[in-house]
């Protein structure tokens, strides 16, 4: 049986679908098929004698962790922990991928402002080498230079406004992506609380951030109780899954003794769902 160790809500071997070399989702059959195919090369009894002590023991963990991985992802008794695990991996691997998307449109930008910089500062140059290939013929000569030393000032002041421009675009895009990360994390924790408000008089003792940490645990891990309010009787709660939220706040929907609310966009998310 695995022992859920870990933080992300996985066993303590690791991902099980990479340990077992399959997908993200991927369907009982495929999953019974890859951890025969594994457990038959990894088996003890299918190892060589004189395999060294090192390599024995490395082959025996494995071993475990494939058995482990397999149980995980098979066991009915872990069906609620692995769906809740999946999501998680699914949140993971769309927030990398909205943030690579993020981060490539940046790149590209960035490189076409190099580029129409570059262009401009070599007819710059190409200017000023046309203005020493014209000097010294005469007054025809002189005109021609004094107007390439307009052309050549004009492409000057507009390369020297365009790297103005980009380091100033590099720097704005720079905050944006700041501030948006600090954003998504900032909701993505919300996601996860809930704030609970409680009768004394019907609880006959105020709470204690161990006390609810205990009382809520029912619903999933807790990671932490904050005590809010000047009253002592509201607290901010902290789930390591969102999952357990809904459930928390539906047990204590119809309660006199104390209520328990979503936080930030989940609560009006939910405001704004039709009844």
């Amino acid at each position: 049986m695995p022992s859920h160790a870990s933080k992300d809500g996985g066993p303590e071997c690791g991902n099980p679908y990479d340990i077992l070399g399959v997908e993200l989702g991927a369907a009982d059959a495929e999953i019974t098929k890859a951890y025969r195919k594994l457990a038959l090369k990894l088996h003890p009894d299918k190892q060589r004698q004189d395999v060294a002590e090192g390599e024995a023991a490395d082959l025996a963990k494995r071993f475990h962790d494939v058995k482990e991985a397999r149980s995980f992802l098979l066991d009915p008794e872990h069906r609620e922990d692995r769906r809740k695990y999946d999501a998680k991996l699914r949140s993971t691997r769309a927030r990398r991928v909205e943030d690579a998307r993020r981060e490539q449109s940046m790149t590209e930008r960035r490189k076409r402002m190099r580029e129409e910089l570059a262009a401009n500062e070599r007819d710059a140059a190409a200017g000023a080498s046309k203005k020493r290939y014209r000097s010294g013929k005469g007054v025809v000569g002189a005109a021609s230079a004094d107007d390439d030393d307009e052309v050549v000032e004009t492409l000057r002041r507009k390369g020297k406004q365009m790297r103005e421009n980009y380091s100033a675009k590099a720097a704005s895009d720079e905050a944006v992506h700041r501030a948006r990360q600090k954003m998504d994390a900032s909701e993505r924790l919300e996601r996860r609380q809930v704030r609970v408000k409680w009768s004394r008089s019907k609880v006959g003792k105020s709470h204690s951030e161990h006390s609810l940490a205990e009382l809520l645990s029912s619903f999933g891990t807790v990671e932490s109780v904050e005590l809010v309010g000047a009253k002592g009787n509201a607290a901010l709660i902290t789930f390591a899954d969102e999952s357990s939220c809904g459930p928390c706040v539906d047990a204590y929907m119809d309660s006199d003794v104390m209520r328990a609310s979503l936080v930030g966009k989940r609560k009006e998310e939910e405001r704004s769902r039709p009844v």
